[in-house]
This record gives C-alpha cells, sequence and structure tokens, in this order.
C-alpha cells in the first residue's frame, strides 16, 4: 500500500517508541557492521560512512514520525495490526544491501512502535533474500503484537 499523495503517508504524524531489540539492531547493520564485505564482495565501508548510513536512517524514521515520508519508501506489510516497512535506499541499493525499518502502527496512541532494524541482501547476490525478508516481517508481527498485549495489560493494571 501507497500514498496518493507524493510526500504523505496515510498514518499521520506520530510519536516515536522503540522496542527494547532495535536501538541494538540499527547499531549493529551500521556503526557496528561486522561484515568484513558486503554481498556484492566489495569491502565494507568505512566508519564514517556507517555513521553516515545510520543518520540517514535515523532521518527517514525522522520523517515517518512527521509523517513525510515519501509513498517509494513504505510498504505497508501487514494489515489490522498494521506493521508498515521503511526502505532505504529506494530505489536502488547500496553495495548489495537493502536496509529495512519496521515499525507498528497502533490505531491508538498516536506513535510508530519500531520493532525490526534490518538489512537484506540484493537478490543479484541472494537469491533467497525473499526469505530473509519474510523472516524480518514475521519477527516484526510478532515484536508488535507483544508491544499491543504490553499496552494492554498496562491498562487493566491501571
Amino acid at each position: 500500500m501507497t500514498s496518493e499523495i507524493q510526500g504523505q503517508w496515510p498514518y499521520g504524524e506520530r510519536a516515536p517508541k522503540l522496542h527494547p531489540a532495535f536501538k541494538d539492531e540499527l547499531n549493529r547493520i551500521t556503526v557496528g557492521d561486522p561484515e568484513p564485505t558486503r554481498p556484492d564482495g566489495s569491502p565494507t565501508p568505512g566508519h564514517a560512512d556507517r555513521i553516515m548510513l545510520r543518520r540517514e536512517l535515523m532521518t527517514l524514521m525522522k520523517a515517518a514520525h512527521a509523517g513525510t515520508v515519501r509513498d517509494i519508501e513504505y510498504e505497508q506489510v501487514r494489515d489490522g495490526d498494521v506493521v508498515v516497512e521503511l526502505k532505504f535506499p529506494r530505489p536502488g541499493n547500496r553495495g548489495g544491501w537493502h536496509f529495512r525499518l519496521y515499525t507498528g502502527v497502533p490505531k491508538a496512541p498516536a506513535v510508530l512502535v519500531w520493532v525490526v532494524a534490518s538489512r537484506k541482501p540484493d537478490e543479484r547476490w541472494d537469491h533467497g533474500w525473499n526469505q530473509i525478508q519474510n523472516e524480518h516481517i514475521r519477527l516484526a508481527v510478532n515484536r508488535f503484537k507483544e508491544w499491543i498485549t504490553d499496552q494492554f495489560a498496562a491498562q487493566l493494571r491501571s
């Protein structure tokens, strides 16, 4: 699902919430990249480049909070308990990696719940990329369901 108006997405402005694992995952795939080479065989970028990548991903997250994500930068991957995949870069790739940030979009309150930070190889380098992506989506859905359950339980306690 994509928005029909360039520069807008249908979830509006929302505040951020982080799943406990999200920040560590984001750091691992950017500034703490453990891979000695990229899927295309080229060397891993230097530390400054990995810091810039993290900043670009955070800029994309901030655009989502502000409701200004472009329609080519996201895809809703689950209905009901809505889970959205933010894509970077889009279109194209960086050395064979596609970075994906998964967020849950609860009906209320107006927050985005950042549940999974991941990357997958371009299909040119790994023909099993769709299985990797599907596993990331399953993990995102499960983490979002846990968050919803925790919120519901907290309301019952108060």
